[in-house]
């Protein structure tokens, strides 16, 4: 059984703060008028609008990966086929699939279990290589379990060796070629972005991984490289240590004046045996393009700091003035009472008439 099923959003559960609607009334949601059009329903068509006045930012959009593991067999072995959903292709799989824990359609990836030895890291291709990507995925270490490289459910004294994801421009890397962990936990509490390779800017400590995570509850890590900008946009999201965001602008990110390019990215990135551990992956997915990180997110309160709970919804197409998705309920029971949010090229919230949520129902 899942340790998360899915609840009516208007109730709350422990830790979790009751949405209170704002801005918008429960009217001109349903009639259309607060610019979104189609059926609130898992899987239908919907599309949003700007307000004429705060754009959602241009620029291409792909949808790399989605996969949020619906109907597949537990117990079994993720084969390279399993994908749900996107124009990348995986390169590697053989997680095995769990319903003992879930954040989302009953179903995770384990990709860790000290108990059966068993280890696996998922490889997507991208279907064109990119300078700008954005990764969105849960993560989730049960309680009393250690993390990578520990053996004890602790932050300190530090030790972790957990690469929460890795994208390279080539695997395997080789001497050169540009690689950036998405983020890395290794060695301390704290939670970092580099790579491997000399030339790889190294930006260094931006968190502590027992600030945003708590063992025994699902952690959304959303990251956002922006190669021609020059922007890092980093978000963590749990039920009981709320939303933390970190940016971060850089002149330089490869030390050299070429271009450079990502072509794969895995998760985990890299996990060092140890003994007591186990962690699951759920709703992951990979987004590229200049306007890789503008996200369309479903959320449990009115503004996106305040939220404890999240679904990501599939964009289909994206300009500045219109966003069509595919609905996604995610962990949730029903879309009434949640609050969708766009996020802009750069991962910030468009507000819809002076609200940054627009209230559903």
């Amino acid at each position: 059984m899942p340790n998360n099923q899915a609840h009516d959003p208007r109730v709350a559960t422990a830790g979790e703060r009751v949405a209170q609607p704002v801005g918008l009334s429960v009217a001109a949601v349903a009639s259309g008028a607060a610019g979104v059009t189609g059926t609130w329903l898992e899987g239908q068509t919907l599309t949003i609008s700007s307000d004429g006045v705060n754009g959602f930012g241009s620029g291409a959009y792909r949808e790399e990966l989605f996969d949020d593991f619906a109907g597949k067999t537990p117990g079994a072995t993720q084969q390279t086929t399993d994908k749900t959903g996107g124009l990348g292709s995986y390169k590697d799989g053989g997680g095995l699939f769990s319903d003992a824990y879930s954040h989302s359609k009953g179903v995770s990836l384990k990709q860790f279990d000290d108990a059966t030895s068993f280890f696996n890291i998922t490889r997507l291709v991208l279907s064109q290589s990119t300078q700008v990507f954005c990764t969105s995925y849960w993560v989730f270490v049960p309680t009393g379990k250690a993390l990578p490289g520990m053996s004890v459910d602790s932050y300190t004294p530090g030790g972790s060796n957990w690469k929460l994801s890795w994208a390279f421009a080539a695997e395997p890397d080789t001497a050169g070629s540009p690689d950036i962990c998405l983020p890395s936990n290794n060695g301390t509490d704290a939670l970092t972005l580099d790579g491997n390779e000399s030339s790889m800017a190294d930006f260094g400590n931006h968190a502590n991984l027992s600030t945003v995570h708590t063992y025994g509850e699902w952690m959304w890590v959303y990251v956002l490289v922006d190669g021609v900008n020059g922007e890092f946009r980093v978000k963590y999201l749990s039920q009981s240590k709320g939303l933390f965001q970190y940016s971060k602008s850089f002149a330089d990110l490869w030390g050299t004046t070429s271009p450079q390019y990502f072509a794969e990215w895995q998760y985990p990135g890299f996990v060092q045996n140890a003994a007591n551990c186990e962690m699951y992956y759920d709703d992951v997915s990979v987004h590229a393009g200049p306007a890789a990180g503008g996200l369309v997110l479903i959320g449990n309160a009115s503004t996106l700091a305040a939220c404890t709970e999240l679904s990501i919804q599939r964009i289909s197409s994206r300009s500045d003035s219109s966003i069509a998705i595919s609905a996604q309920l995610g962990p949730f029971a029903s879309f009434a009472g949640t609050y969708l949010f766009v996020l802009d090229q750069l991962g910030s919230p468009v507000a819809y008439e002076g609200a940054e949520g627009r209230l559903i129902a």
